[in-house]
């Protein structure tokens, strides 16, 4: 209902003649009813009203500004009675009207008066709320209650359980009619793949009861028992049909890879981009729809029915369409309504999708009416992506909002394959039968008793004796089968007593090879034998879960056997592969912690670029060895290395990847690196000891060969993959209590690990180890609790990335290679998330404590997953030592491919393509003002700059329907796009062109409007992001880019076009000229705008570009193709950073930091206090909630130069500090100390120092040794001169003490000299403050403290004596007077 709109007039009306009315009313004046007119109301009142002032302008309690108006009354004459009698009534009426004024003064103020305003308040919120449901459910009210919608309902509801019949109905008749299989194969896989998603929606399912009705219709088939019947029209109904079925398989396919697509949209996406996809999706509403028509009309015509009912037949389904229709586009779940309601409270899609902190928020949505237990039952939340932070969340959420249902469709088929694949064979190994166990029971369905459902007979005896209903207790059965064993073993062993050929009444079950198993189906294992019977934990074991369990036995295998594994080989088996993962991990840190050569690293990028880059001669043959070109090109190798030669350009046969590769090895030779770690093979982790750690002794070992480090182009990648993956992984691993047996008992179980690794691995390579969801992950380990695979699993893809981390070393992967991987191990973990929820959700219906239970559910493997505050807490870091051990590529495969190992090509192989563009049917057949257009153009657009971009580079060609164009490529950053295009005839004849570019992901549309000049060689006009606002010019030509980039900007043209002409002349040979001749300028200047383009882009990156910046880039854009700053792109994309990205934020400015990173070794419990380099926050005084005492700039420093693991490495470098700060203060002090005595006994100083580069074992001498021995002198690194306090001391150069000088830290930075890195860790070495201890300081203060009274008292005995001399003075003066 619309509420009244009351103007200011009319409301100080109503104000003035209701004195009465509380003020709360005027809150809800806007959906009261208007009072009546003075016109309306009752003319029939003993006294009439005078008129007063409002109630809110009356004084309160006599205190006030307002005055009452005066009430004019008439006197009356005394001897008049009836007046008399007014005149009584009146002075009584304005009694009243006095007392109710001191009344609503105190009413006005009263409590009751408040909360009632409350209420007011909260009625007017709830009323918009209930307005705003009302809207959405208005609409769905009158469609639910119909008895058409009621059967749709019931159809979606019942769909789950009434699929499994039409199957095997389809089944029956393909049997008869086989060339339906198709179809009937495509809808099982599809149906399959549906039911392992799990999610409720049920636009999905309204789709799918659509499909499923079109497949009903195939059951006609059944009454034509001859396949080669013919019909009247002498066609057979495989002839007839057969087309239509293999239509309908592709459809049924092409419906679940959209429903897929659809599927793994986050709930904001599926909101604000509803429209869209309902439409694609309702379009296969559409689709099977008529695909039944066509099957119910061919299938009429064939038996002869006529066409007369094989039309009513479809006009009886057309009505049942439009009912499933209209509940496809009413149906949402609680989940949408709510967030829709808040989409258009933020003002509608079109504003939340402009504004980041609205996307925010939809990302932080967390329905209140959820009723999914699952956290990721769909990609709903930022918790599967939270490894990459929030920032990079919203822009992936940018790319969903902003990529089109068809595109979204398109990328994912290639996955959705992959899933048919997987299902398929699933579907055919359960079709080759279940395996049949020799003993197994033939189930009888007519014997009673629940026992009888049980297959094995061993179990069935105990559930029979026990008379078990359909359920037990999991403790009570795992005794029971526990006695029924020990109870098989002693008649076995009396059998064997009595010998042979003795009569026995009773025979045992247990075999001669079974005898070792049961001595592991014990009490003590019971936890874990439960465990595998029960699958979903509830404590209670059904038929279901026995006939399961056993089923699932490998072949050949006994029960005994079977149990055993689970007793105690799959925790042997999972020990196995958690060393496995633990190594490969080291050696993934190993390879990062190789150091660069910082010279050859900074060069590498350009040489890449130098390389992939194409010469003009990359279109023609290349030029001798002994032209002017080969003579430039050596000038070129010179400026740009100045060391390393530059091979020749690639030809275009060559691959970025493999010219890469020779600059890489062209390098150095490889070479080793990192010390083994000590500690248990076994063990991640190792508890070290809490006293200081002494630095580690030189050892004599022979020179070791040096192993390439990570190419500066992948260490960002790998980086943000260890950051995102390690800490979960490692928490599973730390938790799961191991299990050291024999390696005989773990070869009993080998042939069953190996088949389950080799079944893991086939399904990851069929998915191309690439996870998307949550059914993906299903169908790749099939049913059954997370854990029972996880380590496998985890260890199978591990061992992927770790072969990708090697070919990191040799050559540049795409950048999204690494991030897939990472996201792929996410969906794993995401997994384990949920099945701990289920099991902290079971656990506390059954009034248990979680954290106890996980410390005995699956070898304590979800303890810490359960609480990992105290393991990652920075006090347990600093104590615990991780496993490290060494990298050695000779020692690992090396024949790994990788085009196989690599989903994505490199991207210097999509660089400078020579695309082809062949004169299609449609071209021919377009309109004559559309052939005129098409072809290939390139041009420039402007706006407040000319240009705004680089080149635009595209090809028209015409559509379908012959009177539009249409095109696609890819824009310089890197997004694709596509134009589709009309034209339209002017009154004057002429042809006015128009078309839309659109990005397939982030960036806004563009509307473009123009005339082809007469020539047919330019295409010129305005241009807007608004199809109405087009403000901007552009223009399009047909010549070749290379010579566009010669054009000068507009501005010329209009200031004077013949200079304009002949400087485009000229620039456009001379450029030419100087490409075919190679000559040396020409190349400087493509140097020279790469480097330029890339400092730029990087500054754009930072959100630190200037306006003189923006200047640049319009001038570069305009002077370099499309595929030239294509490829700036591409190489921004993989060059290294020369600032590291710190993850901490610095303690006193509170900004990210970036290079180096300062810790203080003293303060913070629950994480260390960071500081960034800059002087203000190295000096800062600071105070945390976790520190004892305020941080201040005297306590030690470690000096962190590099990007480091924070939960791996912390601990380790916070060690070496303490350790290697006592060792570099000792070095300091016995160097100032033996200066001083120098001093002192006259000696003469000398800058040599008297013992160099002995080590630190010198520190740790004998006492034997003479001083004059151990005496060194730290000098500095970098100038040479000695250092004293403050300087700095190198943790990472072990073996050698590198110190560093304030003077050369602060002004040059990282320092490489020697083995000594720039990015090597440093700890500020300063003069130790000796703090006072609180015993001391106590002493201290009541020393002062006594000291303090003494003197005190001897003031106030001084002043008694005082003050008597006065008395006695003032006295003697008075008798004197």
């Amino acid at each position: 209902m619309h509420a009244v709109p009351v103007t200011t007039e009319r409301a100080s009306f109503i104000a003035s003649t209701l004195p009465q009315m509380p003020p709360f009313f005027n809150k809800h004046k806007d959906t009261s009813p208007p009072e009546p007119t003075a016109e309306t109301k009752s003319k029939h009142v003993d006294f009439p009203i005078p008129q007063v002032a409002s109630p809110d302008e009356l004084p309160v309690n006599g205190v006030g500004s307002a005055v009452v108006p005066a009430i004019s009354i008439p006197q009356p004459e005394p001897l008049n009675n009836d007046e008399l009698d007014t005149s009584k009534r009146l002075d009584a009426a304005f009694k009243s009207i006095g007392d109710a004024k001191s009344d609503f003064a105190k009413y006005k103020d009263s409590k009751a008066v408040k909360i009632v305003n409350k209420s007011g308040e909260m009625l007017n919120a709830i009323t918009t709320d209930v307005s705003s449901a009302q809207s959405y459910a208005s609409p769905l009210k009158p469609v639910y209650e119909s008895d058409a919608m009621k059967f749709v309902r019931d159809g979606v509801n019942t769909l789950v359980d009434s699929l499994p019949g039409v199957l095997k109905a389809l089944d029956e008749v393909a049997n008869i009619h086989p060339f339906i299989k198709i179809a009937v194969g495509a809808f099982r896989v599809v149906v399959e793949l549906d039911l392992k998603r799990r999610d409720n929606d049920k636009k999905i399912a309204a789709m799918f009861l659509q499909m499923k009705d079109m497949m009903e219709a195939l059951l006609q088939l059944r009454s034509i028992k001859d396949r080669e019947s013919i019909g009247p029209d002498g066609m057979s109904i495989e002839g007839r049909m057969q087309r239509l079925v293999k239509q309908t398989a592709d459809d049924i396919t092409a419906c679940g890879n959209a429903c897929d697509a659809y599927s793994k949209k986050r709930l904001v996406v599926k909101v604000i981009k509803g429209s869209l996809w309902e439409g694609t999706l309702k379009g296969y509403i559409d689709l099977f729809a008529q695909r039944r028509k066509s099957f119910t009309f061919e299938l009429s015509v064939h038996t002869g029915l006529g066409v007369d009912d094989a039309n009513h037949k479809l006009d009886t389904l057309d009505s049942k369409i439009n009912v499933l229709l209209e509940f496809f586009t009413t149906t949402m779940t609680p989940e949408f309504k709510e967030l829709s309601v808040l989409v258009q409270k933020k003002g509608g899609a079109r504003a939340v999708m402009d504004s980041n902190e609205a996307l925010k928020e939809m990302l932080e949505f967390k329905a209140s009416s959820a009723t999914t237990t699952s956290k990721r039952g769909e990609r709903d939340g930022p918790d599967h992506n939270s490894y990459l932070g929030k920032d990079s969340n919203l822009d992936l959420l940018k790319l969903e909002l902003f990529e089109s249902p068809e595109v979204a469709i398109k990328k994912n088929f290639e996955v959705f394959e992959r899933k048919l694949k997987m299902q398929q064979r699933e579907i055919m190994e359960e079709m080759r039968g279940a395996v049949h166990h020799e003993g197994d029971r033939i189930i009888n369905a007519f014997l009673s008793g629940p026992h009888n459902r049980i297959i094995d007979p061993d179990i069935h005896a105990i559930w029979k004796e026990m008379n078990w209903p359909g359920h037990v207790k999991a403790r009570h059965f795992v005794l029971a089968l526990r006695d029924y064993y020990r109870e098989q073993f002693e008649i076995k062993k009396k059998g064997k007593t009595t010998g042979s050929d003795a009569p026995q009444s009773v025979t045992s079950t247990i075999s001669d090879d079974d005898e070792w198993a049961l001595e592991w189906i014990t009490v003590n294992k019971l936890q874990s034998i439960a465990e595998a019977f029960d699958d979903d934990a509830s404590g209670f074991i059904t038929i279901a879960e026995v006939n399961q369990f056993t089923a699932a036995r490998p072949q050949g295998w006994s029960l005994p056997h079977w149990i055993a594994y689970w007793a105690i080989g799959w925790q042997i088996t999972a020990t196995y592969y958690r060393s496995k993962i633990i190594t490969l991990f080291s050696k993934m840190f190993a390879m990062q912690a190789i150091p660069h050569d910082e010279t050859k690293a900074s060069k590498t990028i350009f040489q890449l670029a130098d390389k992939i880059l194409p010469s003009p001669a990359v279109q023609s043959k290349p030029a001798p060895s002994n032209t002017k070109a080969s003579v430039a090109e050596e000038s070129l190798e010179g400026a740009l290395t100045e060391e390393t030669p530059v091979e020749p350009t690639p030809t275009p046969g060559e691959s970025a990847e493999g010219t890469l590769a020779a600059v890489v090895s062209a390098e150095e030779p490889p070479v080793a690196d990192v010390t083994p770690a000590e500690g248990h093979p076994e063990d991640e982790l190792s508890k070290g000891s809490s006293d200081a750690v002494e630095p580690p002794q030189e050892e004599q070992t022979p020179t070791p060969v040096k192993e390439l480090p990570i190419l500066p182009a992948n260490s960002r990648a790998v980086e943000m993959y260890l950051r995102g993956v390690y800490k979960r992984v490692c928490t599973l691993t730390s938790s799961f209590v191991c299990a050291h047996e024999s390696d005989a008992l773990q070869a009993r179980f080998q042939s069953y690990i190996d088949s389950e690794e080799q079944r893991l691995r086939v399904g990851l390579e069929t998915v191309k180890y690439d996870i998307d969801a949550m059914d993906t992950l299903t169908l790749i380990t099939g049913p059954g609790r997370i854990e029972k695979y996880l380590f496998p699993l985890l260890y199978l893809l591990l061992k992927r990335d770790f072969e990708i981390f090697r070919l990191c070393r040799k050559m540049v992967v795409h950048k999204d290679e690494l991030w897939d991987s990472a996201d792929t191990i996410v969906w794993v973990l995401d997994a384990v998330d949920i099945r701990h929820n289920d099991l902290e959700t079971l656990f506390k219906q059954q009034n248990l404590d979680p954290k106890q239970q996980f410390k005995a559910h699956a070898n304590e493997l979800f303890d810490y997953w359960h609480d990992d505050k105290k393991f990652w807490s920075l006090e347990n870091l600093r104590v615990w030592e991780f496993d490290e051990c060494e990298y050695r590529d000779a020692d690992e495969d090396q024949d790994i491919d990788p085009s196989k190992l690599l989903n994505y090509p490199s991207a210097a192989d999509s660089l400078y393509k020579t695309v082809e563009e062949p004169v299609t049917d449609n071209d021919v057949q377009a309109d004559d003002d559309v052939r005129v257009i098409l072809g290939r153009w390139n041009g420039l657009i402007g706006a407040e700059r000319w240009p705004i971009t680089a080149i635009i580079s595209f090809s028209f060609c015409a559509s379908a329907d012959h009177s539009s164009y249409e095109a696609s490529d890819t824009a310089a950053h890197g997004t694709t796009y596509t134009i589709l295009g009309g034209y339209k005839k002017m009154e004057d004849g002429s042809v006015e062109y128009h078309f839309k570019r659109t990005y397939s992901a982030r960036l806004k549309k563009t509307y473009f409007k123009g005339t082809l000049e007469d020539d047919g060689e330019t295409l010129s006009g305005s241009w807007g992001y608004e199809e109405d606002d087009k403000p901007y010019r552009f223009i399009f030509k047909r010549i070749p880019p290379e010579v566009l980039i010669a054009r000068p900007p507009l501005q010329e043209f209009e200031d004077n076009k013949i200079r304009a002409l002949w400087k485009y002349a000229l620039t456009a040979v001379h450029n030419e000229v100087r490409r075919k001749m190679f000559s040396w300028s020409f190349l400087k200047e493509r140097r020279d705008i790469r480097k330029e383009y890339l400092e730029l882009l990087e500054r754009e990156t930072d959100s630190a570009s200037t306006s003189e910046d923006l200047d640049r880039f319009a001038v570069l854009d305009r002077t370099a193709t499309c595929e030239d700053i294509r490829t700036f792109y591409v190489l921004k994309d993989y060059n290294q950073r020369p600032v590291p990205r710190q993850s901490a934020d610095c303690d006193a400015c509170g900004q990210s930091i970036h290079g180096a990173r300062l810790m203080c070794l003293k303060c913070g419990s629950d994480w260390t206090l960071d500081f960034c380099d800059k002087p203000a926050c190295r000096e800062a005084t600071k105070t945390r909630p976790d520190c004892p005492e305020p941080h201040v700039p005297t306590h030690d420093f470690v000096k962190v130069r590099r990007a480091i693991h924070q939960h791996r490495e912390i601990g380790k470098i916070l060690r070496m500090s303490d350790a290697n700060l006592v060792h570099s203060r000792k070095l300091v002090d016995n160097a100032l100390r033996a200066a001083e005595a120098a001093e002192k006994t006259g000696d003469e100083k000398t800058d040599e120092p008297k013992t160099k580069n002995q080590g630190r074992e010198a520190a740790y001498s004998s006492d034997s040794e003479s001083e004059e021995e151990k005496l060194i002198v730290p000098t500095c690194v970098s100038c040479s001169l000695s250092v004293s306090y403050p300087c700095w001391y190198c943790i990472d150069c072990i073996g050698t003490d590198v110190f560093v000088c304030h003077d050369c830290d602060e002004k040059l930075g990282g320092i490489s000299k020697g083995n000594h890195k720039a990015m090597h860790s440093l700890i500020l070495c300063k003069e130790k403050v000796e703090e006072v201890k609180d015993s001391e300081a106590g002493k201290n203060t009541e020393q002062r403290l006594s000291a303090v009274e003494s003197q005190l008292g001897a003031l106030s005995t001084q002043m008694e004596r005082i003050e008597k001399l006065l008395e006695l003075l003032a006295t003697s003066r008075t008798t004197e007077s």
